[in-house]
């Protein structure tokens, strides 16, 4: 699933700076979250800003789980990697490819058979590609982090990969001192 807001309501509202300091103080007590009465509302507030991403439960994750599903959600920013993104495409390229009329009811007529068009090969062919590039996106990730772990630089460490005469070695270069 992607993360577009209608996906990613909250299924509890968290606090926030215009709730009343005993809604903040609940919250956190709810959660196990320490906190104590003489705190500053605008602490309390930081401590649930500090917290909430450790409680990220959706409205439409909870239907899921109680119909026995779970839910994946997408990378921010990948809608390469949503099937239905190509079908959606699919079907707005036969709409914009023959629409003449230009009217709602003509665009609705193009849009019911735009979706009549989309068989179960196209769907399959679609899910075969977007594991495709799942699977380059995985080589690729590999391949940073294998670039990334060979040239991660240790500071601190005794030994040198360059001695002091080597900088005057080097052409155009001289000591300062």
């Amino acid at each position: 699933m992607d993360n577009a807001p209608y996906h990613s309501v909250q299924h509890e509202k968290l606090p926030s700076t215009s709730s009343r300091k005993a809604e903040i103080q609940s919250w956190l007590t709810q959660k196990n979250i320490p906190c104590c009465n003489d705190q500053l509302k605008p602490e309390l507030v930081q401590l649930v800003n500090q917290n909430k991403h450790r409680f990220p439960e959706y409205r439409i994750d909870a239907l899921a789980k109680v119909a026995g599903h779970g839910i994946v959600r997408l990378p921010p920013y990948h809608c390469e990697f949503n099937p239905i993104e190509m079908v959606w495409s699919q079907v707005k390229g036969y709409i914009g490819a023959n629409n003449g009329s230009f009217t709602l009811a003509g665009v609705e007529e193009l849009l019911d058979e735009a979706i009549a068009l989309v068989t179960l090969e196209n769907w399959a062919h679609d899910c075969a590609h977007v594991v495709r590039l799942e699977e380059e996106a995985w080589e690729q990730h590999g391949a940073i982090e294998s670039a990334l772990d060979s040239i991660i630089i240790t500071l601190g460490s005794d030994s040198s990969s360059c001695s002091d005469s080597s900088v005057s070695e080097l052409s155009g270069t001289e000591e300062l001192w």
